[in-house]
Protein backbone atom coordinates (compact mmCIF):
# COMPACT_ATOMS: atom_id res chain seq x y z
CA UNK A 1 0.00 0.00 0.00
CA UNK A 2 2.70 2.15 0.76
CA UNK A 3 4.78 1.68 -2.46
CA UNK A 4 1.85 2.59 -4.44
CA UNK A 5 1.57 5.75 -2.52
CA UNK A 6 5.00 6.23 -3.47
CA UNK A 7 4.34 5.51 -6.90
CA UNK A 8 1.23 8.05 -7.41
CA UNK A 9 3.10 10.77 -5.70
CA UNK A 10 5.81 10.44 -7.53
CA UNK A 11 3.56 10.19 -10.67
CA UNK A 12 2.31 13.40 -9.46
CA UNK A 13 5.52 15.14 -9.19
CA UNK A 14 6.88 14.07 -12.47
CA UNK A 15 3.72 15.53 -14.48
CA UNK A 16 3.64 19.42 -12.51
CA UNK A 17 7.31 19.05 -13.57
CA UNK A 18 6.71 18.44 -17.30
CA UNK A 19 4.03 21.09 -17.66
CA UNK A 20 6.15 23.79 -15.66
CA UNK A 21 9.19 23.03 -18.21
CA UNK A 22 6.23 22.78 -21.25
CA UNK A 23 4.94 26.58 -19.93
CA UNK A 24 8.28 27.82 -19.87
CA UNK A 25 9.67 26.40 -22.90
CA UNK A 26 6.31 27.51 -25.06
CA UNK A 27 6.06 31.04 -22.80
CA UNK A 28 6.38 34.26 -25.31
CA UNK A 29 6.09 37.94 -24.58
CA UNK A 30 3.98 39.07 -26.61
CA UNK A 31 -0.01 38.66 -28.02
CA UNK A 32 0.50 38.58 -31.46
CA UNK A 33 -2.38 36.79 -32.34
CA UNK A 34 -6.18 35.76 -31.06
CA UNK A 35 -5.39 33.98 -28.13
CA UNK A 36 -1.70 34.90 -27.55
CA UNK A 37 -0.24 32.46 -30.40
CA UNK A 38 -0.65 30.34 -32.90
CA UNK A 39 -1.03 27.65 -30.61
CA UNK A 40 -3.77 29.14 -29.05
CA UNK A 41 -2.11 28.91 -25.33
CA UNK A 42 -3.26 32.26 -23.43
CA UNK A 43 -0.19 32.47 -22.17
CA UNK A 44 2.21 35.20 -21.88
CA UNK A 45 5.04 35.78 -19.59
CA UNK A 46 5.01 39.61 -19.48
CA UNK A 47 5.45 40.37 -15.89
CA UNK A 48 5.07 44.01 -16.01
CA UNK A 49 1.65 43.66 -14.56
CA UNK A 50 0.88 42.60 -10.99
CA UNK A 51 -1.38 42.39 -8.66
CA UNK A 52 -0.05 45.29 -6.45
CA UNK A 53 0.51 47.68 -9.98
CA UNK A 54 -2.99 46.50 -11.57
CA UNK A 55 -5.06 49.24 -9.91
CA UNK A 56 -2.73 52.31 -11.03
CA UNK A 57 -3.06 51.41 -14.68
CA UNK A 58 -4.85 54.48 -16.98
CA UNK A 59 -5.98 54.49 -20.15
CA UNK A 60 -3.36 55.35 -22.92
CA UNK A 61 -5.82 55.85 -25.72
CA UNK A 62 -9.55 54.50 -26.82
CA UNK A 63 -11.16 54.05 -30.35
CA UNK A 64 -14.91 53.80 -30.94
CA UNK A 65 -16.30 51.97 -34.49
CA UNK A 66 -19.58 53.95 -33.89
CA UNK A 67 -21.43 50.10 -33.01
CA UNK A 68 -22.96 52.14 -30.29
CA UNK A 69 -25.31 53.73 -33.10
CA UNK A 70 -27.32 51.19 -34.37
CA UNK A 71 -27.75 53.25 -37.45
CA UNK A 72 -24.26 53.62 -38.45
CA UNK A 73 -23.26 49.71 -37.78
CA UNK A 74 -21.83 47.83 -40.42
CA UNK A 75 -20.09 44.74 -41.49
CA UNK A 76 -16.67 45.60 -43.13
CA UNK A 77 -13.50 43.50 -44.07
CA UNK A 78 -11.34 43.13 -40.37
CA UNK A 79 -8.34 45.15 -40.58
CA UNK A 80 -5.32 44.81 -37.79
CA UNK A 81 -2.37 47.31 -37.07
CA UNK A 82 0.51 45.52 -35.73
CA UNK A 83 2.30 47.47 -33.11
CA UNK A 84 5.95 47.14 -33.53
CA UNK A 85 6.70 48.21 -29.99
CA UNK A 86 5.14 44.96 -28.68
CA UNK A 87 4.18 42.78 -30.98
CA UNK A 88 0.23 43.43 -30.49
CA UNK A 89 -2.63 43.08 -33.05
CA UNK A 90 -4.98 45.48 -32.85
CA UNK A 91 -8.86 45.42 -34.75
CA UNK A 92 -9.03 48.52 -36.78
CA UNK A 93 -12.42 49.26 -38.29
CA UNK A 94 -12.83 52.86 -39.99
CA UNK A 95 -15.96 54.29 -41.03
CA UNK A 96 -17.02 57.74 -42.29
CA UNK A 97 -20.48 58.74 -40.69
CA UNK A 98 -22.99 58.67 -43.21
CA UNK A 99 -24.45 62.54 -42.47
CA UNK A 100 -21.28 63.73 -43.74
CA UNK A 101 -21.43 62.13 -47.09
CA UNK A 102 -24.43 64.46 -48.40
CA UNK A 103 -22.62 65.25 -52.00
CA UNK A 104 -20.11 63.42 -54.47
CA UNK A 105 -17.62 66.19 -53.43
CA UNK A 106 -18.09 65.20 -50.10
CA UNK A 107 -17.19 61.87 -51.05
CA UNK A 108 -14.16 62.58 -53.38
CA UNK A 109 -12.63 64.88 -50.74
CA UNK A 110 -12.19 61.85 -47.93
CA UNK A 111 -8.49 61.56 -46.71
CA UNK A 112 -6.95 58.25 -47.36
CA UNK A 113 -3.89 58.68 -45.89
CA UNK A 114 -2.33 61.58 -43.46
CA UNK A 115 1.00 63.28 -44.59
CA UNK A 116 3.91 61.59 -43.52
CA UNK A 117 6.64 63.67 -41.38
CA UNK A 118 8.32 66.16 -43.71
CA UNK A 119 6.73 64.67 -47.22
CA UNK A 120 3.20 66.76 -48.13
CA UNK A 121 1.80 63.15 -49.48
CA UNK A 122 -1.50 63.04 -48.09
CA UNK A 123 -4.25 61.28 -50.57
CA UNK A 124 -8.13 61.46 -51.02
CA UNK A 125 -10.38 59.41 -52.46
CA UNK A 126 -10.51 61.39 -55.75
CA UNK A 127 -7.14 60.55 -56.57
CA UNK A 128 -7.79 56.77 -56.68
CA UNK A 129 -10.96 56.33 -57.69
CA UNK A 130 -13.94 57.85 -59.44
CA UNK A 131 -17.33 58.32 -59.37
CA UNK A 132 -20.65 59.31 -61.02
CA UNK A 133 -24.24 59.28 -59.68
CA UNK A 134 -26.68 56.48 -61.78
CA UNK A 135 -29.76 55.19 -61.16
CA UNK A 136 -30.05 51.05 -59.70
CA UNK A 137 -32.38 49.63 -57.65
CA UNK A 138 -32.96 50.05 -53.92
CA UNK A 139 -34.12 46.66 -52.94
CA UNK A 140 -32.75 43.51 -54.22
CA UNK A 141 -34.61 40.09 -53.77
CA UNK A 142 -33.61 36.65 -54.69
CA UNK A 143 -35.25 33.30 -54.74
CA UNK A 144 -33.47 30.29 -55.05
CA UNK A 145 -30.55 32.44 -55.35
CA UNK A 146 -31.90 34.07 -58.49
CA UNK A 147 -32.50 37.51 -58.78
CA UNK A 148 -36.28 38.45 -58.81
CA UNK A 149 -38.40 41.30 -59.13
CA UNK A 150 -41.27 41.06 -57.18
CA UNK A 151 -45.15 42.34 -57.96
CA UNK A 152 -47.06 42.35 -54.89
CA UNK A 153 -50.84 42.26 -54.73
CA UNK A 154 -53.63 42.29 -52.00
CA UNK A 155 -57.03 41.15 -51.70
CA UNK A 156 -59.69 43.26 -50.91
CA UNK A 157 -63.82 42.48 -51.10
CA UNK A 158 -63.21 39.00 -52.99
CA UNK A 159 -62.37 35.56 -52.56
CA UNK A 160 -59.11 34.30 -53.57
CA UNK A 161 -60.20 31.85 -55.64
CA UNK A 162 -62.19 34.03 -58.06
CA UNK A 163 -59.59 36.53 -58.12
CA UNK A 164 -56.47 33.40 -59.06
CA UNK A 165 -59.40 32.81 -62.40
CA UNK A 166 -58.65 36.52 -63.31
CA UNK A 167 -55.33 36.44 -62.97
CA UNK A 168 -54.04 33.76 -64.39
CA UNK A 169 -54.93 34.33 -67.90
CA UNK A 170 -52.86 37.90 -67.65
CA UNK A 171 -49.95 36.15 -66.32
CA UNK A 172 -50.18 33.23 -69.48
CA UNK A 173 -50.24 36.21 -71.91
CA UNK A 174 -47.49 37.98 -69.93
CA UNK A 175 -45.30 34.70 -70.19
CA UNK A 176 -45.34 35.14 -73.92
CA UNK A 177 -43.57 38.52 -74.09
CA UNK A 178 -40.71 37.74 -70.99
CA UNK A 179 -37.33 37.61 -72.97
CA UNK A 180 -35.58 34.63 -73.05
CA UNK A 181 -34.34 32.91 -69.70
CA UNK A 182 -37.29 34.89 -67.12
CA UNK A 183 -40.28 33.16 -65.81
CA UNK A 184 -43.22 34.05 -63.71
CA UNK A 185 -44.07 32.91 -60.77
CA UNK A 186 -46.90 32.75 -58.62
CA UNK A 187 -45.89 32.82 -54.92
CA UNK A 188 -47.81 33.58 -51.72
CA UNK A 189 -51.42 32.81 -50.16
CA UNK A 190 -52.54 31.77 -53.72
CA UNK A 191 -49.51 29.03 -54.22
CA UNK A 192 -50.25 27.51 -50.62
CA UNK A 193 -54.03 27.67 -51.32
CA UNK A 194 -53.20 25.95 -54.93
CA UNK A 195 -50.75 23.75 -53.22
CA UNK A 196 -53.14 22.23 -50.46
CA UNK A 197 -56.52 21.63 -52.68
CA UNK A 198 -54.21 20.05 -54.76
CA UNK A 199 -52.81 17.72 -51.79
CA UNK A 200 -56.13 17.26 -50.57
CA UNK A 201 -57.95 16.11 -53.76
CA UNK A 202 -55.31 13.61 -54.30
CA UNK A 203 -55.74 12.45 -50.36
CA UNK A 204 -59.25 11.74 -51.22
CA UNK A 205 -59.02 10.25 -54.59
CA UNK A 206 -56.53 7.75 -52.56
CA UNK A 207 -58.39 6.93 -49.93
CA UNK A 208 -61.64 6.18 -52.28
CA UNK A 209 -59.51 3.45 -54.46
CA UNK A 210 -58.25 1.71 -51.26
CA UNK A 211 -62.08 1.84 -49.57
CA UNK A 212 -62.79 0.39 -52.83
CA UNK A 213 -60.12 -2.41 -52.95
CA UNK A 214 -60.78 -3.45 -49.05
CA UNK A 215 -64.88 -3.93 -50.27
CA UNK A 216 -63.62 -5.50 -53.43
CA UNK A 217 -61.47 -8.21 -50.90
CA UNK A 218 -64.86 -8.37 -48.47
CA UNK A 219 -67.74 -9.12 -51.03
CA UNK A 220 -65.40 -10.90 -53.73
CA UNK A 221 -66.66 -9.16 -56.49
CA UNK A 222 -65.34 -5.79 -58.28
CA UNK A 223 -69.57 -4.69 -59.16
CA UNK A 224 -70.46 -4.88 -55.68
CA UNK A 225 -68.83 -1.99 -54.06
CA UNK A 226 -69.91 0.37 -56.63
CA UNK A 227 -73.15 0.27 -55.30
CA UNK A 228 -72.01 0.36 -52.02
CA UNK A 229 -69.83 3.60 -52.59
Amino acid sequence: MRTQTYLSFLGALCLIYSCKKHISSTGHSGWSTYAGSKDGNRYSSNNQITLQNVSQLKVAWTYSSADKDSANRSQVQPNYWLNPKNGIQYLVSIRVPEYRMDSIEALNAMPISANRPGKNDAQILANLATFERATGSPIFSHYNVMPVIDVFGGVSGRDLGGLLKDINPLIEEAKKELPKGSFIMLRGQADTMHSSYVGLGIGLVLAVVLVYLLLVVNFQSWLDPFIII
